[in-house]
This record gives structure tokens, C-alpha cells and sequence, in this order.
């Protein structure tokens, strides 16, 4: 099989994963933020949190809606991501658009690395709105993911600017012939 044939299987293959994750992040993130208060009183590391075992249900939903952000930006990434597969899946290796849809998934990663810190204190923060005063919280973490996705799309960044200077030159060295 020429690489350019295992190229084209491989785009396929990745376009669909990235379909499968577009519908699955939703899913696992409402579901994980339902399972909350049961995880609150099962496992212990959940047990410290400053949350309310019955969260009232407009709090939960404004800690939802505020989760959504940094997913929606990830969701766009990995619509991106899964662009890019799709042309490679088409035998475009070093088109324009390619280079245009990594550069768009590392972007929307960056910008994920951001905004996940924020939303994860905002939603915390407003779990514990229904506490007592002395009792709320708000607790900001930039952990290794977050650290790891930042270093990930600078990464990602300067290769899509590569990409799109070998396409120009590509294209560039088509129209001599």
C-alpha cells in the first residue's frame, strides 16, 4: 500500500473518530455533570468539595451552561480537526485548507486551555451560591492538561504555518511546469 493510500485510510478513519468525539463530549460532559451529586456522596474525593449534596436544579444548569463554553470551542476545534482528516481523506495532503483547518484546531485548543480553568471555577463557584456566606467557594487550577493542551497547539500552531507555506510553494512549483 503506497503511504499516500494508508494517508487516505487513515483520514477516513480519524474523520470518523472525530465525529464519534463531536457526539460523545456533550454526552460525557452532561452526564458527568448529572452523576455530580451522586459522586458527592460516593466518592471520597468528591466528598470534600464545598458543593451541596442537592444542588438547587437553576444552579445546576447555570454550572452546565457555563461548562458549555470551553466545550463549544473544542467541539469547533475538533470539527476543524475533523475537516482536516476529511481532505486527507481525499489525497489533499498540502492544500491551503488543510493547513487552514489544523491551524483553526490548534486555536480553538489554545483558547480551550484558557477558558477550561475559568469555567471549571465559575461553574464551582456558582454550585456553592445556595451555601451560606463562608461557605462558598471559588477555586482556580491550571493543571498538567491544561499546561500540555497550551504547549500542544503553539505546537500545532507553527505547523499549520508550515503548511500553508508549503502549499504556497507547492503551488507555486505547479505552475512552472
Amino acid at each position: 500500500m503506497s503511504d499516500l493510500a494508508a494517508i487516505r485510510r487513515m483520514g477516513r478513519a480519524m474523520a470518523l473518530a472525530c465525529l464519534a468525539a463531536m457526539i460523545a463530549l456533550p454526552l460525557l460532559l452532561t452526564g458527568a455533570w448529572l452523576a455530580l451529586p451522586e459522586l458527592k456522596r460516593t466518592w471520597p474525593p468528591f466528598a470534600i468539595l464545598p458543593i451541596p449534596a442537592e444542588p438547587e436544579p437553576g444552579l445546576m444548569v447555570a454550572g452546565w451552561l457555563v461548562l458549555l463554553l470551553p466545550l463549544v470551542v473544542l467541539l469547533w476545534g475538533v470539527h476543524r480537526l475533523r475537516r482536516l482528516f476529511l481532505h486527507y481523506a481525499q489525497g489533499e495532503v498540502f492544500s491551503v485548507d488543510a493547513a487552514l483547518c489544523l491551524s483553526g484546531f490548534a486555536r480553538a485548543v489554545l483558547v480551550w486551555a484558557l477558558l477550561q480553568p475559568l469555567a471549571n471555577g465559575a461553574a464551582g463557584a456558582i454550585l456553592t451560591l445556595g451555601n451560606p456566606p463562608g461557605q462558598r467557594a471559588l477555586a482556580l487550577s491550571l493543571g498538567t492538561g491544561e499546561l500540555g493542551a497550551l504547549a500542544i497547539g503553539l505546537v500545532l500552531l507553527v505547523i499549520g504555518r508550515v503548511m500553508r507555506e508549503a502549499s504556497r510553494l507547492a503551488d507555486e512549483n505547479a505552475s512552472f511546469v
